[in-house]
């Protein structure tokens, strides 16, 4: 692999770009879950911030724990949408 592909792309794959690996993983995980397509993120962070920015927009209202975290919280602010934080039990 190292031969191959070197240390790492150092970033995110929407700036340096997906190799073959990436899209076999998601084939294969598209396969499994039996759906068109997946995605893979290269860590957690950029899930949670790009999942909620793609699935609400401005317009819908995201009523939230004000203890989400901050991947979370800027989703949330990049979708645009009413936010509403209830206070954490």
């Amino acid at each position: 692999a190292l031969t191959k592909y070197g240390c790492g792309s150092c970033g995110p794959r929407g700036f340096y770009g997906s190799i073959d690996v990436h899209e076999q993983l998601e084939a294969r995980v598209a396969s499994f879950s039996h759906t068109k397509q997946a995605i893979a993120f290269s860590d957690a962070a950029s899930c949670c911030t790009s999942t909620v920015a793609a699935f609400a927009k401005r317009g819908d209202l995201l009523v939230v724990d004000d203890g989400i975290s901050e991947p979370l919280r800027t989703g949330c602010v990049l979708s645009r949408a009413r936010v509403v934080a209830y206070k954490h039990n």
